[in-house]
């Protein structure tokens, strides 16, 4: 469906939608979407409204509830492809259930078709919401999520997603959660689930020189997701030597009360390409499978900061890195024990080699599995 200039916000009536039966829950590889988002452009041309793009699978909405709640993690785009049956099965793994609702921010209708088919959903439908579009547009938003068993936020840009913050739109997704929904983002969606979010670019070196650099903005995450509590997620974290900005980011986010509960460690996630980490209802955080090559995820944990003070490197002399890089790796968090790989690392934003071993993404650990 090509979409032209949208001079008002689009309902869809029944003849729109798709009416297949439920997709397949295989997890190989997801088929390519179709088209591609340009993040440099907003909407399509004309008043930047609401738009709800064509609903995929059942016009009837799945009244059965879902079984969670649950987080998941994406690096970004689709992959990989297991994300989506443990998404359906945290909701109802034994029926087609589910109503999935795509939110972005810019772009366009690519998505719906590839996760339909990716698990026995009951349907999928995208809706775009420009950040200027008008209140009455979000209500209807809004009441759309009341129906949802599953909110999955598409990449873009986080402070776009940040700016729903104490709206009814980040109240709502947050609703969907209550109700034992899942909520996920991939890419910049996942960046947003943490309690605390990067809105400016920043790297490595910047961050651990000083994290209040004014290069840097960091802010509340606009969800609240109990799940979520005390975390920090950032993105591609080895492949573009991201661990200074996780490390410095977490601490900071504690520091200035942003994740919440002052009583939580601070909690940063990092996720490398094809990664994707799943939470469940229990505090089980789980790598998942991926069709191409593995992902890999970090989890910085525990010990004490012993400087994270504006002008001043970071001091973290005993981070607790969790490393997961082979699929269904866990850890739980409340008795901090599982399958992947510790290790601790000692930080000082003001060394040459800021980081005790030197390697921070691959240091040799020891697991400690969970014992009944």
């Amino acid at each position: 469906m090509r979409v032209g200039p949208i001079c008002c916000c689009l309902m869809l009536s029944p003849a729109l939608g798709a009416c297949a039966n439920g997709g397949s829950s295989s997890t190989s590889s997801l088929p390519t979407p179709v088209g591609v988002i340009d993040d440099s452009a907003p909407a399509p041309g004309g008043p930047l409204h609401v738009v709800f793009y064509p609903r995929v699978g059942s016009l009837v909405d799945d009244e059965w509830g879902a079984a969670g709640p649950g987080v998941v993690l994406m690096n970004g785009g689709l992959e990989p492809a297991s994300a989506f049956p443990w998404m359906h099965d945290t909701v109802d793994r034994e029926r087609i259930a589910g109503d999935v609702v795509v939110l972005s921010t810019r772009g366009g209708d690519i998505y719906s078709g590839t996760i339909y088919a990716a698990a026995q959903f009951n349907s999928v439908q995208t809706v775009l919401v420009p950040p200027e579009a008008p209140g009455s547009d979000i209500d209807l938003v809004v009441t759309r999520l009341g129906t949802a068993e599953i909110v999955f936020l598409s990449d873009g840009v986080a402070a776009e997603y940040a700016g729903w913050a104490k709206t009814p739109l980040g109240d709502a997704v947050h609703d969907v959660y209550n109700r034992g929904g899942v909520v996920a983002g991939s890419g910049a969606g996942a960046a947003a689930l943490g309690w605390a979010v990067l809105t400016t670019p920043t790297d490595s070196a910047t961050a651990l020189a000083n994290p209040y650099a004014p290069s840097i903005t960091l802010t509340q995450g606009p969800f609240a997701l109990p799940l979520m509590v005390g975390t920090y997620v950032d993105l591609d974290l080895e492949t573009n030597d991201r661990f200074g900005v996780l490390a410095a980011m977490t601490a900071r986010a504690v520091a200035e009360g942003l994740v919440g509960i002052a009583s939580i460690p601070p909690m940063g996630v990092g996720l490398d390409v094809n990664a994707a980490l799943a939470f469940d209802r229990q505090g089980i955080v789980t790598l998942l499978a991926s069709d191409s090559a593995p992902g890999a995820a970090w989890i910085v944990h525990g010990g004490a900061v012993s400087q994270i003070a504006s002008g001043q490197p970071l001091l973290w002399p005993a981070a607790q890195v969790t490393r997961f890089d082979t699929a269904t790796e866990s850890l739980t968090l409340a008795a901090d024990c599982g399958t992947a790989f510790s290790y601790d690392v000692a930080i000082d934003g003001a060394a040459a080699t800021p980081f005790t071993p030197a390697d921070p993404y691959e240091a040799q650990g020891t697991a400690t599995p969970c014992t009944l």
